[in-house]
């Protein structure tokens, strides 16, 4: 990662950071590369002008993985370009089952910068998943795709009567975007699993 950030050689980026694992600024543990200590960290960050910083961020961003590549995307600040706030409900998606919060954290930064039907879909299920059953019916108004909005929709549903009892509003309306949206067999299926949660 560091010789991609630098665009150098693995090699040449080693000989770069030598003079501060001989100083022990920076521990060489074989396997990464780490700053003896945070404060170490902070001061050289605190150091650099805030544009030389954003585009260090920006540069980490686009040499890491997703995971990493998030959280500098988020430190380099905005503007996103559609490249990046692709990865970042990408990487919301693959946080949702394990950490619905931050999931859903992803999912509201993507929509502060573009209206994206699939991310707030998205949103609804982080919501869910973090227990958020109020926030996630709330959402659910701002889906402009039917499609997305069932599947949401149905989703809190599944939620909601594992806690208490169901919405009969949202299932009434889940009915009539299911009618305008399905037709045969998928439009029955719909109707049975509204049936059973009414």
């Amino acid at each position: 990662l560091l010789a991609s950030v630098l665009d150098r050689s693995e090699i040449r980026a080693y000989d770069d950071i030598r003079p501060a694992i001989a100083a022990g600024l920076v521990d060489d543990t074989e396997t990464d590369l780490r700053f003896r200590h945070a404060l170490v960290r902070q001061a050289l960050i605190d150091d650099l002008p805030g544009p030389v910083l954003r585009s260090l961020h920006r540069s980490i961003a686009d040499a890491a993985d997703d995971a990493v590549a998030v959280v500098h995307l988020e430190l380099a600040g905005a503007p996103f370009t559609e490249a990046d706030l692709d990865r970042i409900a990408d990487r919301a998606h693959d946080l949702m089952r394990v950490d619905g919060r931050r999931s859903a954290d992803l999912f509201e930064l993507v929509l502060e910068h573009r209206d994206d039907t699939a991310a707030r879909a998205g949103l609804v299920r982080a919501l869910l998943q973090a227990g958020e059953v109020r926030r996630a019916r709330v959402e659910i108004e701002h889906i402009t795709n039917r499609t997305d909005e069932l599947a949401a929709g149905l989703a809190l549903l599944e939620v909601q009567g594992a806690v208490d009892e169901a919405d009969p509003e949202l299932i009434a309306h889940l009915w009539e975007v299911a009618e305008r949206t399905s037709s045969g067999p998928e439009l029955a299926a719909t109707q049975r699993l509204l049936a059973y949660q009414a």
